[in-house]
């Protein structure tokens, strides 16, 4: 990045929110919400809910562009860490906050991955959002903002009475909100037309959570093109604009991060691994462990043990 880009992002207000380790999660009511500056939030996630009114959604994308998107009451909004936004043209605005660590690092979110809407409201969308100006694609009837809205006011009981095992609780609330978004965001319908970008955004997320429910499984392109319901050039395409590298290489990245997972958690040998993530030869699962990772299983096995016992001797 160069030091134009820079010195843009080091203007921006920094919100940082003092989250407790055991619940790093916040929750604020803007009511209403005011015009404001542009400001980002370092090191946690935004999840916004506008209940009422109407407002303008302005950001900045990664090349440090202006952007804007209508909002109204139902839009469910996913804005991540360093992420410059502001709020304009408000009228009657009134909005929820949930401030969050990334929730892989303190929720049991694993089963989430395989509902499409997981990957497409936290981690494509917000992308799609910053490189494009397209309509917010999750926005929930009065039914579902209602049923969002209890379970907030459960999770703001449970913090406040901070009753014994209230955390718990409160994670239990939390896996059932996301569970509810990620499952209403697929079939969630617009009266506005469906962008192309939408479309691809959508068949993205369901190739993610294919490869995500069946990595152990022979997996060719021509079934997540199937899956995706897209061309053979239109899903290439998408794929390497939302993730960055093409479906084959994704499934091989997810292969080996689930391989490090059995290496530190399990004792089973590198072989049993290897079949277990879905290579068929173990010969050629170490070569390509070693090349992503720049060590082999064995060794990467090893430090993880050596890091775990210096850990237990601090």
């Amino acid at each position: 990045m160069n030091s134009a880009k820079s010195s843009l992002r080091q203007q921006y207000l920094k919100v940082t929110l003092p989250l407790e380790d055991r619940l790093p999660i916040a929750i604020f009511r803007k009511k209403p919400q005011l015009k404001c500056e542009f400001h980002q939030h370092e090191g946690s996630i935004e999840l916004v809910l506008i209940t009422s009114g109407t407002g303008t959604h302005v950001w900045k994308n990664v090349e440090g562009e202006t952007k804007q998107s209508q909002l109204q009451a139902g839009d469910v909004l996913v804005l991540h860490e360093k992420e410059a936004h502001r709020y304009v043209d408000v009228s009657n605005l009134e909005l929820i906050n949930l401030v969050f660590k990334p929730l892989e690092q303190w929720l049991p979110v694993g089963e989430l991955f395989a509902i499409p809407g997981y990957y497409a409201l936290f981690h494509i969308e917000p992308y799609i959002q910053r490189a494009y100006q397209i309509p917010y694609n999750l926005r929930l009837d009065e039914e579902q903002r209602g049923k969002m809205v209890r379970w907030i006011e459960e999770l703001e009981e449970e913090i406040s009475e901070a009753d014994m095992g209230y955390e718990f609780a409160a994670k239990g609330i939390l896996m059932q909100l996301f569970a509810f978004l990620c499952r209403a965001y697929p079939k969630t319908s617009r009266p506005d037309p469906i962008s192309r970008q939408s479309r691809a955004l959508k068949g993205v997320s369901h190739a993610l959570s294919y490869i995500e429910g069946h990595y152990s499984e022979e997996i060719s392109f021509e079934k997540l093109r199937t899956v995706a319901k897209m061309s053979h050039s239109g899903l290439l395409r998408a794929f390497r604009h939302c993730v960055g590298q093409s479906p084959i290489d994704y499934l091989i990245h997810t292969r080996i991060n689930k391989a490090k997972q059995l290496l530190s958690n399990s004792s089973l040998n590198v072989s049993e691994i290897s079949l277990r993530v879905g290579f068929n030869d173990p010969n050629y699962f170490s070569r390509k462990f070693k090349a992503l990772t720049k060590t082999t299983p064995r060794q990467y096995r090893q430090d993880m043990i050596g890091q775990y016992e210096l850990e237990q001797s601090a």
